[in-house]
């Protein structure tokens, strides 16, 4: 889905891929900015220290969202003609924590001219069913680590979180795939902390991932049962390491590194709207 604003200088696009969220998701946006003059444009915080993107947010109520911080993004500089793309998960800014229907609307300053205004995107937060929970100490400090499913319109998906319920804070709310009906996903935590997760994401598909300690997918590879070998799981040794086994990796299979800035991000869980 994707709404259009244009000034004199530049023309605005934003965008959302999705329009369905877990509650605690990262909430990913996307503004893509053209030049349209003939000469340099420059998108760059103003003399005030002010940025230039910012947003405005409200719920189904058509209320206002609180923001929790400024948007800082540094200075963008546009050639004639030329098009450039900025994605923010908003989710750090505003306090979109609760369940329901919200709507967002991206503001372009540009020096010395009119904001420019986006049309409003529409989305929606709900909220999963959890499949696993479990306690552990990092630091001494306890973390709740869950496994959550959520119906995404048409498909089930598994989620990590990742939370500090003492400090009311979720660290992580990562989606790692689709995830069949009735299949319970296999878990290890390994010697330094970071957690090992297999789920049957189709007939005789299984997908791994491993994750540190605050949510952050560090690794996932995904592998085929095959008639009389070991079904693709989790396996922990006596040295605390945890391995994946059993399988097989299809050959156009490729082992995925996903590290993004937008995981791992401390969201106070009970911030107010």
């Amino acid at each position: 889905m994707a709404v259009a604003a244009a000034q004199a200088q530049v023309q605005v696009q934003f965008s959302q891929a999705r329009n369905l969220y877990l509650q605690y998701e990262a909430i990913d946006l996307t503004i893509a900015l053209t030049n349209v003059t003939d000469g340099p444009v420059a998108l760059a915080p103003d003399s005030d220290g002010k940025f230039w993107l910012s947003f405005l947010a409200f719920d189904q109520n058509g209320s206002v969202v609180n923001q929790v911080k400024n948007v800082e993004i540094g200075q963008i500089n546009l050639a004639p003609g030329e098009t450039k793309r900025v994605t923010i998960n908003i989710l750090p800014f505003y306090a979109i924590r609760s369940t329901g229907g919200f709507s967002v609307q991206a503001v372009i300053s540009i020096p010395g001219l009119t904001p420019v205004m986006t049309g409003k995107l529409y989305f929606t937060i709900g909220k999963g069913e959890t499949m696993w929970k479990h306690d552990a100490y990092n630091a001494g400090v306890k973390r709740t680590y869950s496994l959550v499913r959520f119906l995404d319109v048409t498909e089930s998906n598994l989620y990590l979180r990742v939370e500090e319920p003492d400090q009311n804070l979720v660290y992580s709310t990562v989606r790692l795939g689709k995830i069949v009906a009735f299949a319970d996903p296999a878990v290890e935590f390994d010697a330094l902390g970071n957690i090992h997760i297999v789920q049957v994401i189709g007939s005789r598909n299984y997908r791994y991932t491993e994750a540190d300690a605050n949510g952050r997918i560090l690794k996932q590879e995904d592998r085929s049962a095959v008639v009389g070998m070991t079904t693709p799981t989790v396996a922990k040794a006596n040295d605390g390491t945890v391995q994946f086994i059993g399988g097989f990796t299809k050959k156009d299979a490729t082992e995925r590194v996903k590290l993004s800035e937008t995981q791992g991000s401390q969201i106070p869980a009970g911030a107010a709207q």
